[in-house]
């Protein structure tokens, strides 16, 4: 395969900067509030001010207009039901405008094919450390979520599933250590990358995330077919390897009897909740399932331009259809959103939202696939990433909050910029 990259050891005093911004930017996503969401509009104002100064012309086919298209639609969606409705908020735009920022970070990496994997290698594993480094110094977040793992600022949920996602990433990343030549060093970031994903593992059970379990079986098999190759001509040693991760797994849930409950309560509370027996209307998990019911009647009252941002409140009081679907501890826990990253943002945009979410996941794991025919690193993660994270938002709402939307907006259009340059 033609290497397409420049040097790492580059003069260039722009990708110097470029590449520095890169590496700090996971490390404190999830361990000191805003650090994203300062870096991601840093980035992208430096990439913007470079790609301006250099004045060169960039040539887009057609996958480059169809990932700009896919960052521009979620704000659109917002302009759209807006205008329609004739309610005019600022608030919405917040959201959508970080995949804006990500437009000049795709376009710079992708016309100037700076090398970012070597970055991110060293980078995923060592984001992990530092989340176990923050939940180790500072317990009281922990504590206040009865002994689940949690940051000051992000909840168990969210900092579950990321420490996950980032956990199979950091395992992916295993495949870069071709590109050292010392044997030495092979080894080390080996061993490096290997210890991150054992991190994000401990840190999605510690966290007692179910919606980010859900993704397990599916980033399992996944890796497992990336590594098809490596598996084959090592296979003893993918064994050992299977084996010792197994035993830690059941060792660390048959010790925590609290983990244990969870794993149980994801199959009592859906049965309860499909034979309408037990504790069906309050279970966390029935809830939930009561709530998806009545976003789906919603959309069928207004399935077009949708309600705005929680225009349906009304509607759960005074309803009778609405009231008789559900028990009121569901509709009250409407009033904070459905708990799902597609189905909330249709309740908002109607159908621009419904288009609008999909391609985010959509648009950047179909352009992996086609990219994966060779052997494209980045398009793997990118696969690995959205749709574990697309199987995450079923019981999660994952870019309502600036620092996840912030994130996505960083690391996507990075990694999709990546993946074309390596395609060619």
């Amino acid at each position: 395969m033609i290497n397409v990259y420049r040097p790492l050891s580059t003069k260039s005093i722009q990708h110097q900067i470029i590449l520095a911004l890169i590496f700090l930017a996971p490390l404190g996503w999830l361990a000191v509030r805003s650090w994203i969401n300062g870096i991601l509009v840093i980035l992208s104002l430096f990439c913007l001010f470079f790609l301006i100064y250099n004045k060169k012309k960039i040539q887009l086919n057609r996958s480059d207009r169809i990932i700009l298209a896919t960052f521009v639609l979620p704000i659109l969606a917002v302009l759209i039901t807006q205008a329609y409705t004739n309610n005019w908020s600022a608030k919405p735009y917040d959201g959508p405008s970080r995949f804006l920022l990500g437009i000049p970070i795709y376009l710079y990496i992708r016309s100037e094919k700076i090398n970012i994997l070597e970055i991110l290698a060293i980078a995923i594993p060592l984001t992990l450390v530092f989340n176990l480094i923050s939940i180790l110094i500072n317990t009281a977040p922990t504590q206040f979520w009865g002994n689940r793992l949690a940051t000051y600022f992000v909840d168990p949920l969210s900092f579950g599933n990321y420490s996950l996602l980032l956990g199979f990433l950091s395992l992916l990343m295993v495949q870069y250590r071709h590109n050292f030549r010392a044997v030495y060093l092979k080894y080390i970031f080996q061993t490096t990358c290997l210890i991150g994903f054992v991190i994000g593992l401990y840190l999605s059970l510690g966290s007692m995330s179910r919606s980010g379990w859900l993704a397990i079986p599916f980033l399992t098999i996944y890796c497992i077919w990336c590594f098809r190759k490596e598996i084959a001509s090592h296979l003893n040693v993918f064994l050992v390897v299977v084996f010792f991760i197994s035993l830690l797994s059941i060792f660390l849930l048959l010790s925590n009897e609290a983990v244990q409950a969870r794993f149980l309560s994801i199959y009592s509370e859906t049965s309860e909740w499909l034979t309408k027996s037990g504790s069906y209307e309050s279970s966390s998990g029935g809830v939930r399932l009561s709530m998806w019911v009545l976003s789906y009647k919603l959309l069928i009252m207004n399935s077009l331009m949708g309600y705005g941002d929680l225009g349906y409140k009304d509607l759960l009081i005074t309803d009778p259809n609405l009231i008789a679907s559900a028990s009121e501890i569901a509709r009250t826990s409407m009033f904070n959103g459905p708990h799902n990253e597609i189905i909330a943002n249709s309740l908002r945009y109607g159908i621009f939202g419904l288009i609008a979410s999909c391609t985010l996941f959509i648009t950047p794991a179909v352009i992996a696939l086609l990219n994966m025919r060779k052997e494209n690193l980045a398009a793997k993660l990118i696969f690995s990433f959205t749709v574990g994270l697309l199987i995450c938002s079923v019981a999660l709402e994952v870019f309502n909050l600036k620092y996840t939307a912030s994130f996505y907006a960083f690391l996507i259009p990075i990694l999709l910029a990546t993946s074309n340059n390596l395609k060619e």
